[in-house]
């Protein structure tokens, strides 16, 4: 644990589990999914690609103070800073949103190609191969 001094006094830096730390979050919006999104190359524009709108500032509430400092950008979109390494270069996010008619329908179609994917697999395995060479598969 780490020890700060001060003057003939020892005293000790309070230790915060990780369980207790404040996750980085934004407030829910009803009907919206909202997601925290790095500004990398082609992250925002293959969002907006897929319905994501960004978040504007007046209409989001950040949770954790420590890591999340919107900025005072003329454009009034939310970005915040995520990383606190002072070596590293700096790093911003956004806060973008879809309705959540669009996102659970999002959800069906990612199930559905997974499914696709896994039954295709089955299909194609051969005894011998890998988990089919023992016990059975039940595929209703």
């Amino acid at each position: 644990m780490p020890v700060i001094k001060k003057e003939n006094q020892v005293m000790k830096k309070e230790r915060v589990p990780l369980h207790k730390r404040r996750i980085l979050s934004v407030e829910k919006r009803p009907g919206f999914v909202r997601r925290i999104v790095n500004e990398t190359l082609g992250a925002i524009e293959a969002y907006e690609a897929a319905g994501w709108t960004l978040v504007r500032k007046s209409s989001a509430d950040l949770s954790d103070n420590s890591t999340s400092k919107a900025s005072h950008m003329s454009d009034n979109i939310l970005r915040m800073v995520v990383n606190r390494d002072p070596m590293a270069p700096c790093a911003t996010a956004v806060v973008m949103e879809i309705p959540e008619e669009f996102y659970d329908a999002d959800q069906v179609a990612k199930a559905q190609l997974i499914d696709a994917k896994e039954n295709n697999k089955l299909d194609t395995l051969q005894p011998g191969q890998g988990v089919a060479d023992y016990g059975t598969i039940k595929r209703e």
